[in-house]
């Protein structure tokens, strides 16, 4: 019998330590570089540094998250959505758990509870000057995004849902499925 080599991930007790990093798939022919969150019966939050921009909603719907185009696209396997096959391998897609997300989708935006959950110190939500969205909604037509800085106003701020902002994914990988297709990184 054969056990895949589970990746050697950990977490830091300090929460004002930046998290592991991890390589998992890739976007624009560049792998992708994951901040790991949390593990939970050896499954990883893996969460992305700002990818790309784009509206939260390009239709006009409500702010939410289930009904935004944001959404779809992200959870696309289709040509030009995130999933698509040159972007992951189909073990890794096979290794994404949809079922461990919050939101039950394979791929998906932090609420701001879940950032100031897995992100306490300004220094960690901060990235690179760039204003980076949540899922949560801020009334009928806003969505919470996080400030370049992580701090000023609480750290966040009500985006208008059709203005572009920087997106950065979050998924539930399960270490399990996976032989050698993360690639620890330590900082």
């Amino acid at each position: 019998i054969t056990v895949p080599s589970i990746p050697v991930i950990h977490l830091t007790p300090d929460p004002t330590a930046l998290p592991d990093k991890v390589e998992f798939g890739k976007y624009n022919e560049n792998p992708i570089e994951w901040s790991v969150l949390d593990i939970v019966n050896g499954k990883a939050l893996l969460f992305a540094g700002a990818l790309f921009q784009e509206q939260f909603d390009t239709r006009e719907r409500r702010s939410e998250w289930a009904n935004s185009t944001l959404r779809a696209h992200l959870n696309s396997n289709a040509a030009g959505g995130f999933l698509q096959g040159s972007n992951f391998t189909a073990e890794e897609t096979a290794a994404i758990d949809a079922a461990a997300s919050a939101t039950g989708d394979l791929v998906f935006l932090l609420s701001i509870d879940e950032v100031y959950k897995y992100l306490p110190d300004a220094n960690m939500r901060y990235n690179d000057d760039k204003e980076w969205l949540t899922r949560t909604s801020n009334g009928a037509e806003d969505v919470v995004a996080i400030r370049p800085d992580g701090e000023y106003g609480g750290g966040f701020e009500a985006y208008t849902r059709r203005q572009p902002a920087w997106i950065r994914p979050a998924i539930w990988v399960d270490l399990r499925l996976l032989r050698d297709n993360i690639d620890p990184k330590r900082q």
